[in-house]
């Protein structure tokens, strides 16, 4: 008998700890979100991390290499261009 009570009191602290952190969250089961929803955000948020993260990284490789790189990709975008329209059959 102790044992099951110590079990439904533990139970019953257990379900109230996880009924207060879904009180606290902010997504529960009650929003309905279409899957383009977080496909959208998650591109946001990748694009965003890289948006902020270049002039951080151009800062650290300074002026000279930085453009080089930017033109090397430059370069490699132009011949990917050029790669897809060579390859569509018309």
């Amino acid at each position: 008998m102790e044992v099951e009570t110590a079990k439904q009191q533990q139970d019953a602290s257990s379900a109230a700890k996880a009924e207060a952190l879904n009180d606290w969250l902010p997504i529960t089961k009650s929003r309905h979100a279409k899957w383009w929803y977080s496909a959208f955000h998650n591109v946001t948020a990748m694009v965003g991390a890289g948006i902020l993260g270049l002039p951080y990284a151009m800062s650290q490789l300074g002026w000279f290499v930085s453009n080089l790189l930017l033109n090397f990709c430059k370069k490699i975008e132009k011949l990917l261009e050029k790669s897809i329209e060579t390859g569509k059959k018309e």
